[in-house]
């Protein structure tokens, strides 16, 4: 199995998870909180963002964490947008329960990136 097919299908799984604990759970996402690691399944800002807080143009997007390389303190991670009337048809779109509003996560959009990176 090729490297690509298999971080699909891991991505597809966790995509499922985050779907049935959706169904589970009628409440926003807990937002502006501190998070002491980083783990799969958490929304993050980019550090960029919060040390550029006043930069509007860089505010609406978001990672989703998707797998932890601890050894290499890498994350990898799938960009997401708060503007979820811009989804295209690969991405995925959240319900608005999740933060409040129709976000989406951009499939073609995984990346590994550093976790101090991440805000």
């Amino acid at each position: 199995m090729n490297k690509e097919y298999s971080t699909m299908n891991e991505v597809k799984n966790q995509m499922k998870k985050i779907r049935n604990a959706n169904k589970g759970n009628t409440c926003s996402a807990e937002q502006g909180i501190d998070l002491p690691t980083v783990a799969p399944g958490q929304l993050h800002a980019a550090q960029y963002q919060l040390d550029h807080i006043n930069d509007t143009e860089i505010q609406d997007y978001f990672f989703l964490v998707t797998r932890i390389n601890e050894k290499e303190k890498q994350c990898e991670v799938l960009s997401g947008s708060m503007d979820g009337i811009m989804a295209g048809q690969n991405d995925i779109v959240l319900p608005k329960n999740v933060l409040g509003q129709y976000v989406y996560l951009s499939l073609d959009m995984m990346a590994e990136i550093p976790q101090e990176n991440l805000g």
